[in-house]
């Protein structure tokens, strides 16, 4: 699922569920450790990680040609990029310091501020 193609590449493959997302991003953090998400607000991480590790995660897994992630929250209803990436860090957070996901909750969030809103 994550590796180092013969290139020295990061392949970042094409997480279908936030449980894959998780395994992939706990391989990332691994390699970088200069966050430690324990001693962070949820606010402060998302903030922090949203254009960087966010932006990877759009262009990596959301952007590209059959993104199995971009059908899974489309499926539930979410359509903007930014959301989904800003779920799944949110989601990581929360299970990082043995907090409820509450995915269904963060769904209704974003789908409620687009009803709000005029729509993506």
């Amino acid at each position: 699922m994550y590796f180092i193609n013969e290139r020295g590449k990061l392949n970042p493959g094409n997480p279908s569920s936030i449980e894959e997302c998780f395994n992939i991003i706990d391989e990332i953090f691994k390699e970088n450790s200069e966050i430690d998400i324990t001693n962070m607000t949820e606010l402060h991480f998302v903030a922090k990680t949203q254009f960087g590790l966010g932006m990877w995660m759009r262009n990596q897994w959301i952007h590209i040609e059959n993104s199995n992630i971009k059908k899974f929250f489309e499926n539930k209803g979410i359509y903007h990029p930014d959301d989904m990436s800003g779920i799944i860090l949110t989601s990581y957070y929360r299970k990082c310091n043995n907090k409820e996901i509450q995915l269904e909750k963060q769904i209704e969030f974003y789908k409620k501020f687009w009803k709000e809103n005029g729509g993506v």
